[in-house]
C-alpha cells in the first residue's frame, strides 16, 4: 500500500472521514493489484476494495482490477469471489451496476 492509494481512496470516497494512518491500518490484506487511476485489495475469496478515480471510470481500470482479483482469488481455490471487507460497505454511488453487469448480486457473490 502506498500514499497514492490513500489519495485515490479519498477521490473515490471523499464522505469518508478516514485518516491516512487508519486507512493504511484497515488496508493490509493479502494482495494488492494496481492499475493507472485505481487499485484493488483482496482478502482470502473477498475483494476487500476496489477503487478507481473518477476521471478513470469507463476507461477498463475497473475490469481490469477486477480480473485480476477474480484470477487471484480462483488461483487460490476459492470457487467465487465475493465482495467484502472493512471497506467495501460504502460503494460509489454507480458502481452497483459495475458489479451487477459481471454477475455479481447485491449480496457480493459471483
Amino acid at each position: 500500500m502506498n500514499n497514492s492509494d490513500y489519495g485515490i481512496f479519498r477521490a473515490c470516497f471523499p464522505q469518508l472521514a478516514l485518516s491516512e494512518r487508519d486507512f493504511l491500518s484497515l488496508t493490509r490484506h493479502d494482495r494488492r493489484f494496481a492499475a493507472e487511476g485505481g487499485f484493488a485489495l483482496t482478502s482470502g475469496g473477498s475483494i476487500a476494495l476496489l477503487c478507481v478515480r473518477p476521471e478513470y471510470c469507463g476507461r477498463g481500470t475497473g475490469s481490469a482490477l477486477l480480473e485480476q482479483c477474480e484470477e487471484h482469488i480462483a488461483a487460490n481455490g476459492y470457487g467465487r469471489a465475493v465482495l467484502g471487507g472493512e471497506l467495501f460497505g460504502g460503494a460509489v454511488e454507480g458502481s452497483y451496476e459495475f458489479f451487477r453487469r459481471r454477475g455479481y448480486s447485491l449480496g457480493g457473490e459471483f
